[in-house]
Order: C-alpha cells, then sequence, then structure tokens
C-alpha cells in the first residue's frame, strides 16, 4: 500500500471539546443556559440568539483552553484512536490541522501526547482569528495531504477546494451541507465510514 498523509482536526474530531468547555462554565453562554444540542455553530459569535461578539467567543474557549486542567478535563472521542491506530500501523503518515492558536500550543501538544501517543506527525495551528491565520487547505495542501477529517462544514468546504478528499462528521451544525453544492465532500456519521482509498 503506497504511504499517504492523512490530516485530522482536533476539536470534536479528536477531543470532546465542547463538553468539556460548556462544562467547565457551568453551560452558561453570556446569561443563557444551553445545553449541548443547542450548540449548533462552533462560532457562537455566529448564534444570533447569543449577542456574543467575535473576541468574546475567542476568550470563551481559550480561556478554558489555556488553563493547564483542560489536558486532563478534555475527553478523548470514543474509538477514534482505534481508527487511527489502524491507519498508522498501515504505514499511513498523520498530522493534527487545528484551528487553535500558537498561544494553546503547550497545551494542545500535551493533550495529544496523552490520549494519542505516537501517532501524529505534528500538530499545526491556522491561528484562526489572529493576524498570521493560515487557511486549513493552504496547510492540508503545503503537507500534500490527500485526505481530511473534519466536523465543521465551512472548513470542510474550504479543504475540498484544493482538490482533497474531505469526511464531514455528520452534526448538527452542518446542516447546511447540501449533497448536490457540496458533493466532494464525504458526509459521513462517524469515523468508521472514513476510508483511505
Amino acid at each position: 500500500m503506497h504511504k499517504k498523509v492523512i490530516t485530522i482536526d482536533c476539536d470534536e474530531v479528536l477531543a470532546n471539546t465542547i463538553d468539556a468547555v460548556l462544562e467547565h462554565h457551568h453551560y452558561q453562554v453570556k446569561w443563557e443556559i444551553l445545553t449541548r444540542e443547542q450548540i449548533t455553530n462552533y462560532h457562537l459569535h455566529e448564534m444570533k440568539s447569543l449577542y456574543m461578539t467575535q473576541k468574546e467567543d475567542k476568550n470563551y474557549f481559550d480561556g478554558f483552553l489555556r488553563k493547564k486542567a483542560s489536558i486532563d478535563v478534555i475527553q478523548p472521542v470514543v474509538w477514534a484512536r482505534e481508527k487511527l491506530q489502524a491507519l498508522k500501523d498501515a504505514g499511513h503518515t498523520l498530522y493534527v490541522v487545528t484551528w487553535r492558536s500558537d498561544e494553546l500550543q503547550h497545551n494542545t501538544y500535551a493533550w495529544v501526547d496523552k490520549h494519542y501517543p505516537s501517532l501524529f506527525d505534528d500538530i499545526v495551528f491556522a491561528n484562526t482569528h489572529k493576524y498570521n491565520q493560515k487557511k486549513k487547505s493552504d496547510i492540508c495542501h503545503d503537507l500534500q495531504s490527500i485526505l481530511m477529517v473534519e466536523d465543521f462544514l465551512f472548513y470542510a468546504r474550504d479543504v475540498w477546494q484544493s482538490w482533497i478528499k474531505t469526511y464531514l462528521l455528520d452534526r448538527p451544525r452542518n446542516k447546511e451541507y447540501d449533497p448536490q453544492q457540496d458533493a466532494c465532500v464525504v458526509k459521513v456519521k462517524d469515523r468508521s465510514e472514513v476510508e483511505v482509498a
């Protein structure tokens, strides 16, 4: 089998980040109490009912992710390790490509090393919402990735426009997925459906 580069998103693909962040904030976003199911968009500032600024949104997540405790609190996604181990055992090269910023590097590396030891060659930070942000599509192209596993339609659309096969995990926040418009994005119920051709 020809060895290939595979890129994997971090939050909600490897890590149950939203659950941990909500629990940290006692399920409160600004003045509202929300359930996990009500988070229909990872970009909380785009949820009009919350009246949240982009800066408040960033602080809501980053404030928690900067805490050392986040390394122990965030749980890995069930079955993700088994699927990734099979890809690694087949000789493929795996990278994490995340929206997170460089300032979260220490805790991100520590978390991945704890839950997915020796699986990934490296983690690449897109620095979303920063002056030096990079598009995930550009990162995947530079890594010569042939496949990306993503949980957010916005990023999935970006990546497949670089002709990189993209698997999108079926999540409530991806309700805008259109099988015709997004024909190059393969929507799957879970990671077991991801295949490397």
